[in-house]
Order: C-alpha cells, then sequence, then structure tokens
C-alpha cells in the first residue's frame, strides 16, 4: 500500500510577512492489514470505525493485498468492525486516534460465519509508532486539566518530555508564549499550530493566540523530529494545539482556580539576583464554564467556553530623582511661564511627583542671569497597581451530515488588558499619567470540510483567519502628542515625558486556505 499527499496551500498576509505553513492536519489516521490465520491477504473485506462519543462512523474496504487506509479521521476512541465473507467478523474496542499519527488496525481473522463476533478489548498500553519515522509525543485531555500548569498554557507540559529545555538567557530573544528548546535548536525554530492552522506571531514568533483556557482542549500533540515535508516552516518542533468538541453526552463544568503567594517562597533567583527578603505578594483568580453536547444525535454538536481571568500583584515601586516642592517653585521663579516650553512642560509632569526631601542641589543657570541657582533635588517614590485582566472564548460546530462528509467550525478570543506593563523599565514611566497600559486581542476562525470521494481517496480543505492587535500607548491618550521627552543632562536627574518608543502595536491578519488530497493506491 502506497499513500499519494497532494497539497495545495495559500496563505495571505496583510500588514506582515511570515513564512507560509504547509497543510498540517489536525486529524489522525488508521491503517492496518486484513489476513487470514495463515497471513494471507484478505481482500474486500469491509472495514469500520465507530467514534464512541460521538457515534460518527467512517467505512473503507481492503485492496488486493489485504491492506486499507483511513484518512483524516477525528482524534478520539473508535470501536473497529472487520467483517468478510467466509470469516468471523472481529471487533476491537479502545482504538485510539490522536492528531498526525497513526493507528495500527491489523486484524487476523478467522474462518467462519461472519455472523460470530470475535471481540478484542484494547487496553492503555502504548502503541509503538511503526507507520513513518516522526517522533510524536500527544498529552491528553486528562494531562492538560489535571497536571499542574504554569498559567494553564498546556504547551508548558512540553517540559515533561524528553529533548525539551528551557533556554532561558540563552535563547537569543524571547518568543510569545511558552519559550523552549527542542534538540537544541533555538526556541524561534519551533512552529505553533492550533488544530493544524498557523498560530505563530509574525514578529518574535512563538504563539500568536495564547491556549490558556483550562476546559478549552482536547489534546496537544508535539512532533519532535522527522516529521514530513507537508508540516514546513520548523527546524526545531511542531506543536498542535486540537481544540475540544462536544459528543453525544451533554458535558460541562464551572471551576475557580486561585493562585496566591500565601503559600510562596522566594525563589535562588530572587534571593541571589534580586536580593528580596519577603515573597512577593499576588492574588491570581480563573474562573470559568464549558458545555458541550448534541443538537443531533451522531450528526451534529457544539461546544463553548467562557474563562475569566483576574491578576493582582502588590504595589509596583518606581522612583524618580526630581526638584523638591521648594525645587520646583524655584525653578519656576527663575524662568517664568511662557519662556522656556521645554521647562514648562517639564514642571507640570513633576509638579505631580515632587521629591518629599532633598538629597543633593543640582547647579541651573537660567538665561540672562550671572551665577547659577542650586536647586534642592530628592528622590519620589510611588506604589502602583499593576492588575491584568483576560477574557477568553471559544465556541466550536461540528457536523457530519453523511458517512462521506464531515464539517467543522471554531472561533477563539482572547481579550487582555495589561495595566501599567512598565512602571519603572523606561524612562518616564513612573510619573503619574504616563503609565503604559497594553491592551491586545488575539482571535481565530476555522473551517474544515473533509470529503471521502472514494474508499481510497480523501479530500481535506480547511480555511483559517488569525488576527493579533496589541498596543503599546500611555494612559492618558492625549500624551501621545503632548511634546517630546525632556532631559536635564547632569547625568542624576531623571528624564522625564513620554519615551520616544511609545505608542507603537503590532497588527497582523493571516488568511489560510489548505487543500490536501490523500490517494492509496
Amino acid at each position: 500500500m502506497r499513500t499519494l499527499r497532494f497539497i495545495a496551500t495559500l496563505s495571505l498576509m496583510l500588514l506582515a510577512l511570515s513564512p507560509a505553513a504547509l497543510a498540517q492536519t489536525s486529524k489522525g489516521f488508521v491503517a492496518g492489514t486484513v489476513v487470514d490465520q495463515n497471513a494471507a491477504a484478505v481482500a474486500g473485506a469491509t472495514v469500520k470505525i465507530t467514534n464512541t462519543e460521538t457515534g460518527v462512523a467512517r467505512e473503507t474496504v481492503t485492496q488486493s493485498d489485504g491492506s486499507f487506509r483511513l484518512d483524516a479521521v477525528d482524534p478520539g476512541t473508535y470501536r473497529a468492525e472487520i467483517a468478510a465473507t467466509g470469516f468471523k467478523s472481529a471487533a476491537r474496542d479502545r482504538i485510539l486516534v490522536a492528531a498526525a499519527q497513526t493507528a495500527d488496525l491489523s486484524t487476523a481473522l478467522e474462518v467462519g460465519n461472519p455472523s460470530e463476533v470475535v471481540t478484542v478489548s484494547s487496553g492503555d498500553s502504548i502503541e509503538l509508532q511503526t507507520a513513518d519515522g516522526m517522533r510524536v509525543n500527544t498529552l491528553n485531555s486528562r494531562e492538560i486539566t489535571e497536571l499542574p500548569v504554569a498559567g494553564l498554557n498546556p504547551v508548558n507540559l512540553v517540559f515533561t518530555l524528553p529533548g525539551v529545555v528551557d533556554p532561558g538567557a540563552l535563547a537569543g530573544g524571547n518568543v510569545q508564549g511558552t519559550e523552549f528548546s527542542v534538540n537544541g535548536l533555538r526556541p524561534r525554530a519551533n512552529n505553533q499550530l492550533i488544530d493544524g492552522l498557523e498560530n505563530n506571531d509574525n514578529s518574535i514568533t512563538g504563539q500568536s493566540y495564547q491556549p490558556t483556557v483550562r476546559d478549552g482542549y482536547s489534546e496537544v500533540t508535539i512532533l519532535g523530529s522527522n516529521f514530513s515535508a507537508e508540516y514546513g516552516r520548523a527546524g526545531g518542533a511542531v506543536v498542535n494545539v486540537i481544540s475540544k468538541s462536544g459528543t453525544n453526552e451533554f458535558h460541562g463544568s464551572v471551576y475557580n482556580i486561585n493562585q496566591n503567594s500565601a503559600l510562596a517562597s522566594l525563589t535562588p533567583g530572587q534571593i541571589a539576583v534580586e536580593g528580596l527578603t519577603e515573597t512577593p505578594k499576588f492574588n491570581q483568580n480563573t474562573f470559568g464554564f464549558s458545555v458541550g453536547g448534541p443538537i443531533k444525535a451522531n450528526k451534529l454538536f457544539f461546544f463553548g467556553t467562557f474563562q475569566r481571568d483576574l491578576f493582582r500583584a502588590g504595589g509596583v515601586s518606581s522612583t524618580a530623582i526630581v526638584p523638591t516642592a521648594a525645587g520646583a517653585a524655584m525653578l519656576r521663579a527663575l524662568v517664568p511661564v511662557g519662556q522656556n516650553p521645554a521647562l514648562d512642560q517639564y514642571l507640570a509632569i513633576v509638579n505631580t511627583f515632587v521629591a518629599p526631601a532633598a538629597d543633593r542641589n543640582i547647579g541651573i543657570e537660567a538665561a540672562g542671569t550671572p551665577n547659577r541657582t542650586l536647586i534642592p533635588f530628592g528622590v519620589a517614590a510611588r506604589q502602583s497597581a499593576q492588575p491584568v485582566d483576560t477574557d477568553d472564548y471559544i465556541a466550536r460546530i461540528d457536523w457530519t451530515p453523511t458517512m462521506k462528509d464531515s464539517l467543522s467550525f471554531r472561533y477563539l478570543r482572547n481579550d487582555q488588558i495589561f495595566n501599567n506593563q512598565f512602571p519603572s523599565t523606561v524612562a518616564g514611566g513612573q510619573f503619574p499619567g504616563f503609565e503604559v497600559d497594553v491592551p491586545g486581542v488575539a482571535d481565530s476562525f476555522y473551517a474544515a470540510y473533509t470529503r471521502n470521494l472514494s474508499p481510497s481517496t480523501t479530500n481535506e480543505f480547511r480555511f483559517g483567519r488569525n488576527a493579533f492587535d496589541v498596543l503599546f500607548a500611555p494612559r492618558d491618550s492625549a500624551l501621545s502628542t503632548a511634546g517630546p521627552q525632556i532631559t536635564i543632562n547632569t547625568g542624576s536627574i531623571s528624564t522625564v515625558g513620554l519615551s520616544a518608543v511609545f505608542p507603537q502595536g503590532r497588527n497582523f491578519k493571516n488568511y489560510q486556505f489548505q487543500d490536501t488530497v490523500t490517494h492509496t493506491i
């Protein structure tokens, strides 16, 4: 049995350019050979698999050499039934199909009446992959929801796999989301997918959409090496997050996850590098719900989930070297209002954040005066909040009108506002009103249509639209055009005003059209 795959891919990028992703499937495969008790091929045998949760069935027949293959099979647990004239029927339970992996369903039939059924029950043993040389690991829904996962991003579970390390400062630049190295390659060499479609940040790579919804995903598949050319792009790993779908039974969840500093301890880095003696205070509350089930049994299913995440930390400290109230008054007396616009702007800002006491005197010489005036300066400190609010939505519909046709539609969205992201690391950000708030939106739409043209030919068409929009801007939008930064060249006085790097942001839309034809000969 040989399998030919013809792949046509078209990716359109608006406002940005990125490498095109080739046809990466979010579905699995079932293949094998049917023989008799003497290992002779059984041609024309009927092979039927049925998803035990949805009742959706697929069927094919064996070829002259007894081989068969079912392509584009939705991940899940299946029951297989194999029948041929002159042989007892065979049934196998718990056939596990995972994304991008081939489940082996090779079966030996016994001579007898087809009405007699020989049932084989499969356990949870690990199955050796013999169909190809890919090194694949699959993290299932139970692992995603029950293992402690940092940030609820299931991709963080890659650190439990062999060959995966956290490169830390040696990475050569951060990526969006989880940063990891596979087989010694840079984190930017990884290819991030969701439901088989591209989910890469077009600027710094990593995950454009952060999959942090606790009950939103059925599995994560990691292709570590030796994957086929159809995946393209990645020199590192291919990470494919599969969204959850509905089944024949109504199911749902309501949850509330709280993480806080009450039982936390200082890390070695916080002690040695930051010099902390007390654990920073924080509280993170993540709550949501999910619901899924049938609209029409064995045919039409829905799934949806909503999650809100509220992160609150202790006050963030920031300091600035500025005049005292007396010093600001002396500067104003030296240069009256309107004579020096730069000083007018400087005083308008520092008057909201003056030093409580002087610890140095800075000589300032005003135009037209013979001597310098010593102005008292000091250190002003303030505590400011840094809340992060995140809302996530996922909705999915799966429809199988016939045994030959299946359609899927999925939409997901992430809305986040990171308030006061740079309170002390960007010059000028210490002053009230100049806090940089970062709102961001990432959303993705996915549609797929699979058609079984014949027992040996399958066509899978997919369309995807990903959008990402993030803005770094001052909390007071009027400050975006309020003038340049002002620096007094003494080497110690803090710069005031909005940094020249703000406002800035990134916005892109990525459209993907993929069509894969698979023919077995």
